[in-house]
């Protein structure tokens, strides 16, 4: 008789070895991820992702520093400042536009007020441990912004000055992207979507925003001819920035890195699944020529 064998290719042990092994791989690396990614002043989610009344209360808590700072930004658009930008580049040979005193102090001071002092919930969101932030660089991120604001600003001639507005500006943009990803994130549990705005916006706006907390005490400096201000900011701010910019930078890489490794992982599959398809049927077809050759 004549050995018939299945035209259709079933999974081989050698494929579904290869399959766990890659399967393996791609949940240590997600586990490494989740352990050693803690954000930088940010609310998202633990390790393991908040449930219930966590989940809740971190939706609640960036949802509320999300539109205080939009709120911000929105002080700011009305009061026409993003209009004037190209006539006091070119035209006033300003670096950056100015708001008028009254603008700036009866809107935009009171709101910016709020939103830092809001901010300090990250703080107690990392010290209660619902988020992976570390408690030290959370209260270095919003005690700098605090104290320039706080201390700087009202030193300043002008409370609209460029500076100050420059850096007001940086603050609430990238704080209202910040937090509406950190919204998004929960809402959408292991979306790509947020992280990659947020590890595109944050590393470009964050040294924005410090450069702007330098220029403000530069002006201050220049205005009272106390140039110790603009020495102890030169010495001081580079040692904030350096493990704020550099732990962002290290949860980009992260990100990017495992972006690359999955992708890597699913060619890989798709490789391996190819060449075993390949060989399966070329068994297939030199066992069925062996059993036609057979029945001769």
């Amino acid at each position: 008789g004549i050995a018939v064998y299945p035209t259709s290719v079933l999974p081989t042990k050698m494929q579904e070895q290869r399959q766990a092994q890659l399967d393996r791989q791609r949940q240590r690396m997600n586990q490494q991820q989740q352990d050693n990614e803690p954000t930088t002043g940010g609310s998202s989610a633990a390790p393991q992702g908040p449930k219930g009344m966590e989940r809740s209360y971190l939706l609640f808590s960036n949802v509320t520093l999300m539109v205080a700072w939009a709120r911000v930004l929105r002080v700011i658009y009305r009061a026409g400042i993003f209009g004037r930008i190209t006539t006091a580049v070119f035209e006033q040979q300003q670096l950056f536009p100015t708001l008028t005193n009254a603008t700036c102090s009866r809107d935009v001071t009171p709101a910016l007020n709020l939103a830092l002092a809001l901010s300090f919930m990250e703080v107690f969101n990392a010290a209660a441990g619902l988020t992976r932030s570390k408690v030290p660089l959370v209260m270095l991120f919003c005690s700098v912004r605090a104290v320039t604001e706080a201390v700087v600003a009202p030193r300043l001639a002008h409370c609209g000055a460029s500076s100050h507005t420059f850096t007001v500006t940086v603050w609430s943009l990238g704080e209202t992207i910040r937090f509406g990803c950190f919204v998004l994130d929960l809402l959408v549990p292991g979306g790509r979507l947020a992280k990659t705005i947020r590890y595109t916006a944050g590393p470009l706006l964050f040294p924005l925003g410090a450069l702007g907390e330098v220029w403000m005490v530069a002006t201050y400096a220049q205005q009272e001819q106390q140039w110790w201000w603009l020495v102890a900011a030169a010495i001081l701010w580079p040692m904030g920035i350096y493990p704020l910019m550099t732990q962002l930078l290290r949860q980009r890489n992260k990100f990017l890195a495992r972006d690359t490794a999955e992708a890597a992982t699913t060619t890989t599959t798709t490789t391996t699944a190819a060449t075993t398809v390949d060989k399966t049927n070329h068994k297939v077809k030199t066992t069925a020529t062996g059993a036609k050759i057979k029945a001769v």
